[in-house]
């Protein structure tokens, strides 16, 4: 199961760049939908960008320990009892990055008060430190107290990314293309329930399934996770 979901996550993904053309990088991750049914607990189909009142799971968070854009410890146990809408974008990104974070900056102040809470983790924490992603918080308008932006080293995410969620990463060797290139990454958003499961995957890119994910994290918020 885990490696059908591995698959069916890199074939529906989209991050289109130069710097994937010049190294040949697997096209495999510009499927534009998700193609692959998986079952949820009840063995009933049920699709990656999951519906919102959806009993669908796709795995769960791996013990992680990251900094946020003030330079304070986040773990895995500090998500626990909140939904969460992650991202994964890099400040320097020329590509979709600006748009999936303008994307969740649209729906910031449609979250809950309480309950629902957005995440973006930096694919490129060499130089998004957390004093670079304090100023990009900043630049959107993020509310400290709804959106978190995490970073650390890049082994840690890469694995985080990897084991929670089945996303890739691919770096390019340094001077080998424009620094706003040089990291190919998922443009999904994750929806993750309250208890650490994975709970839907959306695209960050477009606004429509970013509302999807937004009703989905919603009912999870409003019905326990």
């Amino acid at each position: 199961m885990r490696v059908e979901l591995e698959k069916s996550v890199r074939a529906s993904d989209r991050r289109p760049s130069r710097a994937g053309r010049k190294l040949g990088w697997s096209l495999a991750l510009l499927a534009a939908s998700f193609a692959l049914a998986c079952s949820d607990a009840s063995n009933a189909p049920a699709t990656l960008d999951a519906r919102a009142d959806s009993d669908a799971r796709f795995g769960e968070l791996v013990p992680f320990s990251l900094l946020d854009s003030s330079g304070r410890v986040v773990t895995n146990a500090e998500l626990a009892g909140r939904v969460w809408i992650a991202s994964f974008v890099f400040t320097t990104c020329t590509g979709p990055c600006p748009t999936i974070s303008a994307n969740l900056r649209a729906i910031q102040g449609d979250l809950p008060e309480a309950g629902v809470g957005l995440i973006s983790v930096s694919v490129d924490p060499a130089t998004d430190t957390p004093a670079v992603l304090s100023q990009y918080a900043r630049t959107l308008g993020a509310d400290a107290s709804r959106w978190l932006f995490l970073t650390g080293e890049a082994a840690e995410i890469d694995a985080f990314l990897r084991s929670s969620f089945a996303l890739p990463v691919e770096r390019a060797v340094a001077g080998s293309v424009p620094v706003g290139e040089h990291v190919t990454h998922s443009t999904k958003l994750v929806v993750i329930d309250a208890h650490g499961r994975v709970a839907g995957y959306y695209s960050g890119a477009e606004p429509a399934s970013v509302r999807e994910a937004l009703e989905r994290a919603k009912w999870l918020g409003a019905h326990g996770g």
